[in-house]
């Protein structure tokens, strides 16, 4: 029902600002979640009062802004003319996790002559259930561990551009992973996550690894997306690199489906890309999307749909 509810009020939404431009729209009352107890009577007089709103809307209008697309910064620097451009941060209640982080800030040191800070969760984010402190939002972090026991991670898991907890990336896998630009700040988060110290030992190891030498006095890291699952996860993944290798697009069946199936297409594959860094399903998302982009480059689209 909530579909439905949804178009009746997209057409209403449309045609009041064609007839009406300059007034407010209280698309608020659009924003609320649909539950399983809905009923049609609740969806119906949802949009009656809509309508009701918009019949009363006589005041000036207040134009909204145009919202710049966001700007990723995939690159991110680590040192700098002699001195650390990011933050090492690791839970505070994990000694193992402790132990990797200081083998991290050595070989970082080692390679740059720059002494990197560390820092535990509770410093960065002293309330749980929070965002960390503005004034490291402000700068380039290394997180380390999994969304169990660093507290800093919590809203880039919850917002899903980091997965590391106790099931994933699993066992003794590692993920890691730059998020980019997640405060809008300017600076990226690298994640090295994982489910236990071994894991997290494995993503230091792999960080390590990947540092880039300096060039014009600073060391700029590309981004990184380098998942090794573990434990059933690994089983899991594995299936979908099977599933990659063999995939191809029924492009007949996206197009007599364009009303859904392309975008569900679209989202499915883009996700196993995230969770599994193999770029043959970012491959397939890419393609998916230009199909979309091209038919509705020639077709106009019905809010009726």
């Amino acid at each position: 029902m909530s579909k439905y509810r949804n178009n009746i009020a997209s057409v209403i939404l449309h045609r009041f600002a064609r007839f009406h431009p300059g007034h407010r729209l209280p698309v608020h009352i659009l924003s609320q979640p649909a539950s399983a107890r809905q009923t049609k009577r609740g969806c119906l007089c949802r949009v009656l009062l809509l309508l009701g709103c918009l019949a009363a809307a006589g005041g000036p209008a207040v134009n909204l802004p145009d919202i710049p697309a966001p700007r990723l910064h995939p690159d991110t620097t680590l040192a700098a003319d002699g001195r650390a451009e990011c933050a090492i941060v690791y839970p505070a209640a994990a000694p193992d996790y402790a132990r990797a982080a200081r083998e991290l800030a050595a070989g970082m040191q080692a390679r740059y002559g720059a002494a990197v800070p560390l820092l535990t969760d509770e410093e960065v984010c002293p309330r749980q259930l929070a965002p960390i402190l503005p004034e490291y939002r402000r700068q380039n972090l290394v997180l380390l561990g999994n969304v169990r026991n660093n507290r800093a991670l919590l809203p880039l898991y919850a917002g899903f551009w980091c997965g590391a907890d106790g099931a994933y990336p699993g066992g003794d896998g590692y993920e890691v992973r730059t998020v980019c630009n997640p405060w809008g700040t300017g600076k990226n988060t690298i994640v090295l996550g994982a489910s236990s110290p071994a894991g997290a030992a494995a993503a230091v190891a792999v960080f390590l690894e990947n540092l880039p030498e300096m060039a014009d006095g600073r060391a700029v890291m590309p981004r990184l997306l380098i998942i090794q699952p573990g434990g059933a996860v690994k089983y899991i993944l594995d299936g979908l690199a099977e599933k990659a290798a063999g995939y191809e697009i029924d492009y007949a069946r996206l197009i007599a489906n364009m009303h859904a199936e392309p975008v569900f297409r679209f989202f499915q594959t883009a996700f196993r890309y995230h969770w599994t860094g193999d770029r043959r399903w970012a491959e397939i998302a890419r393609k998916i999307m230009l199909c979309i982009d091209e038919h509705y480059n020639l077709k106009y689209y019905s809010v009726s749909h």
